[in-house]
């Protein structure tokens, strides 16, 4: 992506669905704004957030170590690493507890808010307990875009502009038949039971066998050419450095042939890095009564989904009119309707009609070219811009911001983003802005 691959034009090609849900993992644990595209159907208790809060609330409730070191494996901490949480399992409804454990914990995820969601048809945490391994819900993959993870077998008949082909994670199962089957073209030839040895002292056997490790070996190197011919444009190979990598049949060695080839379409799709890391909440014992002032500065997760469904609601819109964002408020309806209630849309309408409203902005936009929720990779550290306009040979950035306070970081944040294009684009025509919408007005903000 740092050399300017479309994250939407990027396919990850795996052995097994197990690869499939590792690399998913790992990749939503260091990079969270990433969207990505599974053909998954795992199911949703074996996502690893998902694992660990109910492994946490195994804990809470059975009072056995096995469950915290659990949690402890999940999340990258050392073994017997404590764990404090301050809640009475036994006190509020199943939901509640499952939503306070997960803000400790720091795991919300679109997949945690499922299962919450879901709790809701266990009457208590006990049923909860001992009927949770029982669920048979899939992951969460709602994304139609973004970076694809998906096997080779489900590439086939496929084109990506970008392939990025993983070696196997896991050595292959070995084949423990007790038989062996000798087959002529498709007709079933002769049975085996497979000896040890067996090959040194019968001919006909030994011709079986063969004829099978010479099948395995086709089969291996037939999957290897669907792999190795789904790119367009650019492939990288991961393979591994010891005897068991697949990649052996082929005898590849670490190389580079020609450069990467960057995508003509520059807009990629992620949810901004603020909107999906969540803060934990203060869900320990409450020593005082939590004042208005406080309230009002928690960072709540109705809040953020009103600040997601306000970039989306912007992300969506095509041109900076009113017909654009009559559009987009029907959208972001349809995606954000089960969190948000219709007084929300109508504010986020009212807000964003604030910017199309403001001059200044229009005049920079206008016959501008400009990439929404653009990724930059500078200094190994992902960060978003939401709005990156061009426009005669100058670079206009765009913050948008839904809280009540211009805050010093967000200056510190855009003037970050600043840097970033300068050293890439090697370009001083730089300009940053941050948009405050807000009911009564859009401020527009320019950094220096």
């Amino acid at each position: 992506m740092q050399k300017g691959v479309n994250s939407n034009d990027i396919a990850i090609l795996t052995y097994t669905n197990d690869d499939v849900l590792s690399i998913y993992s790992y990749l939503k644990k260091m990079f969270p704004s990433l969207k990505i595209s599974t053909e998954m159907t795992s199911k949703l208790i074996n996502q690893e957030n998902v694992k660990a809060l109910i492994n946490m609330v195994k804990f809470l409730y059975f009072k056995e170590d096995l469950y915290k070191e659990n949690v402890n494996a999940i999340l990258g901490k050392e073994p017997s690493s404590s764990l404090e949480i301050l809640i009475d399992i036994k006190r509020g409804t199943t939901q509640e507890l499952l939503y306070k454990i997960a803000n400790v914990l720091n795991i919300t995820d679109e997949n945690v808010i499922k299962l919450i969601e879901l709790s809701n048809k266990y009457k208590n945490i006990v049923e909860f307990v001992y009927e949770i391994d029982k669920l048979e819900a899939s992951i969460e993959n709602s994304e139609q875009r973004g970076l694809q993870i998906l096997t080779i077998f489900k590439s086939k008949g496929l084109e990506f502009h970008t392939v990025l082909l993983i070696d196997r994670i896991k050595q292959k199962n070995a084949d423990r038949g007790s038989l062996l089957f000798e087959y002529d073209n498709v007709e079933l030839k002769n049975i085996y039971y497979k000896i040890s040895g067996l090959e040194n002292y019968n001919e006909e056997y030994k011709k079986a066998l063969e004829k099978e490790r010479a099948l395995a070996y086709e089969d291996e190197l037939n999957i290897l050419y669907v792999a190795l011919t789904r790119a367009k444009k650019n492939m990288v190979v991961f393979k591994k450095e010891h005897k068991n990598s697949v990649f052996n049949l082929l005898d590849l060695n670490v190389q580079q042939i020609g450069e990467v080839v960057k995508s003509e379409n520059k807009t990629i799709n992620y949810e901004k890095s603020e909107k999906v890391i969540y803060k934990p909440l203060n869900l320990g014992v409450q020593e005082k009564p939590v004042s208005k002032e406080d309230d009002d500065k928690e960072y709540s997760l109705y809040s953020r989904y009103f600040g997601i469904a306000t970039h989306y609601c912007l992300e969506m819109m095509n041109e900076f009119n009113e017909k654009s964002l009559n559009n987009a408020i029907n959208l972001t309806k349809n995606r954000f309707s089960s969190f948000l209630k219709n007084s929300d849309f109508e504010s986020i309408k009212k807000r964003v009609t604030k910017l199309l409203e403001n001059g200044k902005f229009q005049d920079i936009v206008k016959n501008a070219t400009f990439n929404k929720e653009q990724s930059l990779l500078y200094n190994g550290e992902l960060k978003i811009i939401d709005l990156l306009a061009i426009k005669e040979n100058s670079y206009y950035i765009f913050d948008y911001k839904t809280t009540k306070d211009e805050l010093d970081e967000h200056q510190i944040q855009v003037k970050q983003y600043k840097k970033a294009i300068e050293e890439i684009e090697e370009c001083k025509n730089v300009y940053t802005y941050i948009i405050y919408l807000k009911d009564e007005k859009a401020v527009l903000k320019e950094i220096i």
